[in-house]
């Protein structure tokens, strides 16, 4: 007999595997999985499209709040939660934490892993959610000393790379009559 989790381990498994075969990655231990092999093109086209279509980014004005905690620029994503395995393969390949909300989720990426989602996404963008990006690359070279390139917006064809797949799945739904 099998037990919720088993099946959220065997869907979530699942879901990894068939992206990752959707990526061209071989599929490796989840926990060792070097970001070396990540495709940049596939993954970062996907994610800007994820990004553009539900996701944030968040660029502080001050480097500490009033109470005098450190602000963090952050990209989150949100997610259904029956999307939840999704969110969770992305924060398996990307890092960062989730974080729940009602019949949502937040995948939220800051620190080294913002780097590695800015670098997948620099190039892919389409959007004038660019604007932002822009922004929060230009804090990241000032705060932390980085000399993160901004690339422009993405021109080429839509069938050139999975963009609109991450914008599809993010904002979008089939109704069949």
């Amino acid at each position: 007999m099998f037990t919720q989790m088993d099946i959220m381990d065997t869907a979530e498994t699942l879901l990894f595997s068939t992206l990752c075969s959707s990526l061209g990655i071989g599929l490796l231990p989840r926990n060792n999985l070097a970001l070396t092999t990540l495709p940049r093109g596939r993954l970062g086209a996907y994610l800007a499209g994820l990004i553009e279509g539900d996701g944030d980014i968040y660029v502080p004005n001050n480097p500490r709040s009033p109470s005098g905690s450190i602000n963090y620029g952050s990209i989150s994503i949100t997610f259904s939660i029956k999307d939840l395995p999704l969110a969770l393969t992305i924060q398996t390949l990307i890092g960062g934490f989730i974080q729940y909300r009602g019949n949502s989720c937040h995948l939220h990426v800051r620190g080294r892993n913002l780097f590695l989602l800015i670098s997948l996404i620099n190039g892919y963008m389409r959007t004038p959610k660019i604007e932002a990006l822009y922004r929060l690359i230009s804090w990241c070279n000032a705060t932390y000393g980085s000399s993160i390139s901004k690339f422009p917006l993405d021109t080429s064809p839509l069938a050139s790379n999975a963009w609109l797949a991450g914008l599809l799945d993010a904002d979008c739904s089939f109704y069949f009559n």
